[in-house]
């Protein structure tokens, strides 16, 4: 299967066995109205893959009203110059992670790591305040800052059927001096989450946890181990 439901109008449609190597997890979410918005990109490797797959679910790339990019890494950002050629979407981050996206930063943006250079995407809708809402016709997203993964690493919290869903971008890290992480905050940002209590946890490159007991186990289980700055 191209695509995978996560719930009613949720859909994963990239990462591993799904798209192209090196993806990460890249979700779609229904807007309404044959309207959409996507959360990340992937690495880029196989573009055609990544839109066929989101075309499998129904949904036009060319009705993508907006690209959410969840923080600033190239298997995230690399797949956006295809998704905004097709579309003409938002494309959305963080602040703290805008510059390492606008100016293709090779080093804070892995780019260097992964071999590839890293595109130059304009943000053209920047989230600022902590908690800030989102709102693309039917889908109200909130824009969670947690920091940690990179400075400008944001989790989307939505309501869907009744359950409560966080796209909760590489909870799992690394953590690197190149990428500006922080742990200490990366730590802080977890018990936020867990505080928060996912049904559904949508992670960049273990997929769909759920139900909350797992979910939430996942994420301790990442702040057991013994995380450091590389």
């Amino acid at each position: 299967m191209p695509f995978e439901r996560v719930l009613e109008g949720i859909y994963q449609v990239g990462g591993t066995g799904l798209s192209g190597p090196g993806d990460c997890c890249c979700y779609l979410i229904e807007a309404g109205g044959g309207r959409s918005v996507l959360v990340d990109a992937g690495l880029g490797s196989d573009p055609v893959a990544l839109s066929s797959n989101i075309e499998e679910t129904g949904h036009r790339v060319r009705d993508i009203s907006a690209l959410v990019l969840t923080h600033c890494h190239i298997d995230h950002i690399g797949g956006a110059p295809a998704i905004i050629d097709a579309s003409e979407c938002d494309v959305v981050s963080h602040e703290a992670d805008a510059s390492a996206i606008e100016e293709g930063d090779g080093r804070r943006t892995a780019a260097r790591a992964y071999g590839v250079n890293s595109p130059q995407i304009e943000v053209t809708r920047m989230v600022t305040a902590d908690g800030g809402i989102l709102e693309y016709g039917e889908a109200h997203i909130v824009a969670i800052h947690t920091p940690g993964h990179t400075p400008g690493s944001i989790t989307l919290q939505m309501t869907v059927e009744g359950c409560n869903l966080l796209f909760a971008q590489d909870v799992h890290g690394p953590f690197f001096r190149d990428f500006g992480s922080d742990v200490p905050a990366w730590r802080r940002s977890m018990e936020r989450l867990i505080a928060i209590g996912p049904d559904v946890l949508l992670e960049g490159h273990y997929g769909v946890i759920r139900p909350r007991g797992p979910a939430v186990q996942f994420i301790r289980d990442m702040l057991a181990q013994d995380m450091r700055l590389q």
